[in-house]
């Protein structure tokens, strides 16, 4: 699998939502990244735009526990703000500060194309965000309060 790296104009690109009728392409794809990420590669979450799929869709380590597979995800609301360290697989090595709600409820289709809401706190919120910021076209370095490595 390979991954966009910084510097790539598909980074910067508004993913298109995903069709029912492309779902087994989307949980296939989506099954490859989680391998993928669970390789020698690490991360906790992967878009697919950066894997070169323009598609609003991405996966997410839940909780540090479980993969989740996250289909034409919406943020309903968000509360309070917290600082992390964030990097991101598609600029190895870059860290910075980034502000992020710190508690979010959400809504998103499951791999059954079924509309699912959660309530996501810290990490998990983090991660979402981040993941989600990749389908709208924004990367976390462009968010980077303070870059620390």
């Amino acid at each position: 699998m390979n991954i966009i790296k910084y510097g790539n104009d598909a980074l910067y690109k508004e993913s298109a939502p995903v069709e029912e009728s492309k779902i087994d392409d989307v949980v296939d794809t989506a099954n490859e990244m989680i391998e993928f990420l669970e390789g020698k590669n690490g991360g906790v979450g992967l878009s697919a735009v950066q894997v070169g799929i323009l598609k609003t869709f991405f996966v997410m380590r839940v909780k540090n526990s479980f993969w989740e597979i996250v289909i034409n995800p919406e943020i309903i609301s968000q509360r309070g703000s917290e600082k992390s360290i964030e990097g991101c697989i598609s600029n190895p090595g870059v860290y910075g500060v980034v502000k992020r709600a710190r508690k979010i409820k959400v809504k998103y289709l499951d791999v059954n194309f079924k509309e699912k809401y959660q309530t996501l706190k810290q990490t998990d919120a983090f991660i979402f965000q981040h993941e989600y910021d990749h389908t709208t076209g924004v990367c976390c370095w462009d968010k980077f309060e303070k870059r620390i490595r």
